[in-house]
């Protein structure tokens, strides 16, 4: 699965899943937090993927 995340004007496209080593280098990059910030994110190119149970709760 690969995810684009936006920030603040910073963005980048990041394939999941991934390590909290990883994810923390990505939010990093993202330059957060940075203030009062959030981090927007879209999934894509998800074929053949199980979500996490937590992403399926209705």
């Amino acid at each position: 699965m690969r995810v684009h995340l936006i920030n603040n004007g910073y963005a980048l496209s990041a394939e999941f899943p991934m390590t909290a080593f990883e994810m923390q280098d990505v939010l990093d990059r993202l330059k957060y937090p940075a203030g009062n910030s959030e981090v927007t994110f879209r999934i894509y190119e998800f074929k053949n993927m199980n979500l996490p149970s937590e992403l399926n709760r209705q």
